[in-house]
């Protein structure tokens, strides 16, 4: 691994634990072993660095959204839409650090505007993401055209409202939310 990468590794690491207020430069050129000069070598200052590492998350949040939904039948699109979300909710509960520094930066997003860029781009590209599921649905037949739109964006809020509840209690009963939600939404012209 390059030190380049070691860094952003430690970086996580403290920003996750400690938050981004209390994490140092300092800390992480040691858990990396090098010195803090050195640090500054890849990174001009732990605003850039953070943002680096939220590029990353990013990175490989979008990445996750390569479904083949043309394999997604009338036999297994149910299944499949619900296992979408329940993967989403057990990926942030087995993975609380990234649940930490996500919430980091979005608090840190709401004060400085050049971040608030990235999240909503995040934001888009996840509705995005969600309203393709959607859409897998109306060629099933399994929603209407006219409500495609209005179903991704209620799809998305309450799997957005689920994982920020994550990452503020991680404890609650998610996956039974989830199932709730999905049983209501797939059944919701009964």
């Amino acid at each position: 691994m390059s030190t380049y990468e070691q860094i952003l590794e430690a970086a996580f690491k403290e920003f996750a634990e400690l938050g981004y207020e209390k994490a140092s430069l300092s800390l992480i050129a040691n858990k990396v072993g090098i010195s803090k000069p050195a640090l500054y070598h890849h990174f001009t200052s732990k605003d850039a660095l953070f943002e680096t590492l939220y590029d990353a998350i990013i990175l490989e949040i979008i990445n996750g959204f390569h479904t083949d939904l043309e394999s997604w039948t009338m036999e297994t699109y149910v299944e499949n839409l619900t296992e979408a979300g329940l993967g989403d909710i057990h990926y942030l509960k087995e993975h609380p650090q990234l649940g930490s520094i996500l919430k980091q930066y979005h608090l840190l997003s709401m004060r400085q505007e050049g971040l608030k860029q990235k999240t909503q781009y995040l934001e888009e590209k996840t509705f995005s993401y969600h309203q393709r599921l959607i859409n897998r649905g109306v060629v099933l037949g399994f929603f209407q055209k006219e409500e495609a739109k209005f179903i991704a964006e209620v799809f998305n809020s309450q799997l957005a409202g689920i994982s920020w509840g994550i990452i503020v209690r991680p404890t609650g009963s998610y996956e039974l939310s989830w199932q709730i939600f999905m049983s209501k939404l797939l059944n919701h012209k009964k």
